[in-house]
């Protein structure tokens, strides 16, 4: 007989509110609580992150490039230990709906 396999995670959720001065992002409670559960001690959570820009065409330009620093610097952990978690949603919290989603590439 197999043992069980531990079942996949929900995806990461990360959420995202945007000003006129920039975005602020944060892991979701439920993120938040796994990564706690799983990593103990391993990893520092960071509670927000505040990313300014100067004008919205400046932020859509660099959003893109960005998502793998942000779910690096809330979460802790490197890109390697993020594919197992992977696909990562970035979360409107008013809507609650999918902005976007990121995934490392494997290398």
């Amino acid at each position: 007989m197999r043992p069980a396999k531990k079942p996949q995670p929900e995806p990461l959720k990360i959420l995202r509110s945007q000003d006129q001065q920039g975005a602020t992002y944060a892991l979701d409670h439920g993120s938040a609580k796994y990564l706690r559960d799983e990593y103990g001690g391993a990893i520092h959570l960071v509670p927000r992150l505040f990313i300014a820009h100067e004008t919205a065409s400046d932020y859509n330009q660099i959003r893109d490039d960005l998502k793998a620093q942000i779910a690096q610097i809330l979460t802790g952990l490197s890109t390697d230990a993020l594919e197992d978690l992977a696909p990562i949603f970035f979360i409107d919290p008013v809507t609650e709906k999918k902005i976007t989603s990121w995934r490392p590439d494997p290398t």
